[in-house]
């Protein structure tokens, strides 16, 4: 995609990559501080668009993969750290227009990386197997591309079989 526009004019660039963000998870607790979980996460598409006088472009990105990750809750609190691994799915298209010429592309890429993160759940409603949480989690490497992370901030439910 055009990375100037040829009348040297200052181009308009929007960059809306804070997207919705989802998780399904089903867990196992192996002990009072450590829960084992399997993950599937996807993202909406973020938009970055271009526009000079004589070319616009504009591309979007979404993902999706799978998750495994440990939950350590410190020192028998409500308190968590989360670590471990995910593949994924990284999908961009693309579209560049200059006068009457239409270029248009689209890639897929896939990968693995690290998951890391913290939180905070709480029991709710006088049940022990209730819990609402609060939690950050980065996602690097998404789809495999070294410059491609998730920083995500999460408000969850979660209920306990």
């Amino acid at each position: 995609f055009p990375s100037h526009d040829s009348t040297r004019a200052s181009p308009d660039i929007t960059d809306d990559t804070r997207t919705g963000f989802g998780r399904m998870v089903l867990g196992k607790k192996l002990n009072e501080a450590i829960d084992l979980e399997l993950g599937a996460f996807f993202s909406e598409a973020g938009r970055i668009a271009y526009s000079g006088a004589r070319v616009t472009s504009s591309e979007k990105i979404s993902a999706e993969g799978l998750d495994f990750s440990l939950r350590h809750h410190i020192f028998s609190s409500s308190f968590f750290l989360r670590g471990g691994i995910h593949y994924s799915r990284l999908h961009r298209s693309g579209t560049a227009i200059e006068s009457v010429l239409r270029f248009s592309d689209s890639q897929t890429q896939s990968g693995t990386g690290f998951l890391t993160g913290f939180g905070y759940e709480h029991t709710i409603m006088s049940s022990a197997n209730d819990f609402l949480s609060i939690e950050y989690k980065h996602y690097d490497r998404i789809g495999g591309d070294r410059k491609a992370d998730a920083r995500v901030i999460a408000l969850g439910y979660r209920r306990q079989f």
